[in-house]
């Protein structure tokens, strides 16, 4: 400090100098200090990038105020699923862990904590194969503040369980891709896609037996919903994974699951374009509530060339690929639930374009997220005011 004052009367030029680097220094000494928050404090701006594209940064998150726990997250939820000795035991392999019980165990990511459910119902959203909850999470800062006011619904992220490469699951097995099959049903492991429903309905049940404000949330107010295998659950679940009324389902990017020409197979159906006998047949003792309680709503992107929904919008490389009408995804669609004897004058399903979208491109990585304002949309029964082109389900094409 003596030198100081010494230096500032001698030369007062270079001493301000060097009092306006040491402000500056001491500065930067605390601003480093401030930013350098605890591990998982702070969320990354920009979320990872997945499936070849790039993401926008999401939004920013709100943080608990130690700065440890973003609010914003998803809590993470194990659902325990075990099979009695007089069941048959799935015959692919699950996650299994210490707190299992001897069962499996699979995991989720929900807005709410385990056990509690949301007053207007629960959504159980299935990821694409190939992706993981972890995409979901990333962006749910951003799909957070889209839920709508008043409303309170728990959205459950459920993770699969076969895995298929570092950071990739799926629902089940794709066969030998190289093979030429009769139909694109006949890529898909058939037995993994019936095990699946039948797991499904055990973590139903459970998401069921939540409690919001001390009542159980019931099986009948559980949403299901997913993208590419995901949505190929979450829409032949509430026809042919239970015999319970659930609420509804909302299927991006899906098609009818495949057919066996086997009666007593009660999980696997399809509309019988391939004359296979029986495939277009209600299973047996299907709950007929459903044809007009059950509410199904299929949103699809125009560019899809994996499961393109209509020949009229589809581009000409699609139409090349697939030159039949029928074989699309919502006229297969249409085949199945007419032959099912859904009512078309009950207004319980509808179907949607999403204009622009690739099979790919239609949820997580896309940053309008009209995804996941179509399907907040459709579960508070507002279909007129869904922002996507509306496909007349009865008319030809």
């Amino acid at each position: 400090l003596l030198k100081s004052q010494s230096l500032l009367k001698r030369r007062p030029r270079q001493a301000a100098t060097m009092f306006r680097k040491a402000v500056i220094a001491f500065a930067f000494v605390l601003l480093s200090k401030e930013t350098r928050a605890e591990s998982g404090g702070l969320r990354r701006s920009t979320p990872p990038v997945g499936e070849g594209s790039s993401l926008p940064p999401a939004a920013a998150a709100s943080v608990s105020p130690d700065g440890a726990v973003p609010l914003d997250d998803l809590l993470k939820h194990s659902f325990h699923v075990s099979f009695s000795a007089g069941e048959d035991q799935p015959a692919a392999a699950f996650p299994g862990g210490p707190n299992c019980d001897g069962g499996y165990c699979v995991e989720g990511w929900g807005n709410k904590p385990q056990g509690e459910a949301g007053s207007s119902g629960t959504v159980l959203f299935l990821h694409g194969g190939g992706s993981n909850v972890r995409r979901y999470r990333d962006v749910w800062p951003r799909l957070g503040k889209l839920m709508p006011p008043g409303t309170d619904y728990k959205i459950i992220f459920l993770s699969a369980w076969i895995s298929k490469s570092t950071d990739s699951m799926e629902w089940f097995r794709i066969l030998d891709s190289s093979q030429k099959y009769p139909d694109i049903t006949d890529r898909w492991n058939t037995h993994q896609m019936s095990d699946a429903l039948r797991i499904l309905e055990k973590i139903v049940e459970q998401v069921g037996s939540e409690m919001s404000d001390g009542k159980q949330l019931g099986f009948e107010n559980v949403w299901m919903s997913g993208h590419s295998q995901g949505a190929l659950l979450s829409a032949a679940f509430p026809l042919i994974g239970t015999q319970k009324l659930v609420k509804g389902s909302f299927s991006i990017a899906s098609y009818p699951l495949p057919g066996r020409c086997d009666q007593s197979s009660p999980y696997l159906y399809d509309g019988g374009t391939r004359g296979c006998s029986g495939s277009a047949e209600r299973p047996v003792g299907f709950n007929t509530e459903k044809l007009t309680a059950l509410k199904m709503g299929f949103y699809t992107g125009t560019m899809d060339d994996q499961f393109p929904p209509s020949h009229s919008v589809a581009p000409d490389a699609v139409k090349t690929q697939v030159p039949a009408k029928a074989d699309y995804s919502f006229p297969r669609w249409r085949v199945t639930l007419q032959k099912w004897q859904f009512d078309p004058s009950k207004g319980n399903v509808h179907f949607w374009f999403a204009p622009g979208r690739t099979h790919k491109d239609i949820t997580w990585q896309d940053s309008s997220d009209a995804w996941f304002r179509a399907l907040i949309t459709f579960v508070q029964g507002k279909t007129s005011e869904i922002q996507a082109e509306a496909w007349p389900m009865w008319s030809p094409e």
